[in-house]
């Protein structure tokens, strides 16, 4: 189905959620019915759609697949996906990883082939991020992940109370972005450990650090923001818009 390359790298999505968060933060927002990375960005594109093209552009991207919940009405409204894989996705972001593991495991894929794993609502990530992951993994990392220093100061809550408990010292905090990059099948393996075992994981990043494997951190752009309250639709809606005019 694909050409045989010596190194490749793959593209999971997962796409399964509905942005929970977002809408009961915002009550007017569930009304809409629509999944967040369906909401429509400046150019009428939805945020999956400018999530997607981002990896378009790569040259060194062998294919995408965008992990799909079961009773999406969305995604074959979209223009222009043609190309682009799709596969199940699960009740758990690593439940839908994994399904896109296994999806390109099915299409020919290698164990030592690298993945990209990429929230679908992050839309302002810059294909630079994107090329450095690639480019700047070091000789003797198992993976890596974008990532941004903390800059503010930290404060812990105090437990079942609304005050300050302590300051957390900052220094060699960083907040975690995707996409990460893995071995297909050191992720593989690292995923379905941890599910079957009922552990709550957050990122790949985190089941391949529980497994003992070396991730590294690259520093990227802090405007790679995940589209999480309606809050954040503004400002990645212009910083898209900035991209696109900045590109011209």
């Amino acid at each position: 189905m694909f050409e045989n390359k010596k190194t490749r790298y793959w593209v999971v999505i997962p796409a399964a959620g509905i942005g929970s968060r977002m809408y009961k933060s915002t009550p007017a927002m569930a009304k809409k019915k629509c999944p967040k990375q369906y909401l429509k960005l400046y150019d009428g594109r939805t945020v999956l759609e400018h999530t997607i093209a981002k990896f378009q552009q790569i040259e060194e991207i062998s294919g995408i697949c965008v992990c799909l919940a079961a009773d999406d009405e969305f995604w074959q409204k979209l223009p222009n996906m043609d190309g682009v894989c799709t596969t199940n996705g699960g009740k758990e972001r690593a439940d839908s990883v994994l399904n896109g593991l296994r999806f390109w495991q099915q299409q020919n894929a290698s164990a030592d082939d690298w993945v990209l794993v990429h929230d679908a609502a992050r839309p302002a990530i810059d294909t630079a991020d994107i090329r450095q992951l690639i480019s700047g993994l070091a000789p003797d990392a198992d993976g890596a992940i974008l990532a941004t220093p903390v800059r503010d100061t930290l404060k812990k809550q105090r437990d079942n109370a609304l005050d300050v408990a302590q300051t957390v010292d900052r220094q060699g905090l960083w907040q975690a972005q995707t996409p990460q990059m893995f071995r297909l099948a050191a992720l593989k393996k690292a995923l379905t450990t941890w599910v079957a075992a009922n552990e709550p994981i957050t990122d790949e990043a985190q089941a391949m650090e529980k497994m003992g494997h070396k991730v590294q951190l690259l520093e990227g752009n802090p405007n790679n923001l995940k589209l999480t309250q309606s809050e954040d639709l503004a400002l990645i809606n212009w910083l898209c818009q900035q991209q696109a005019d900045n590109a011209q």
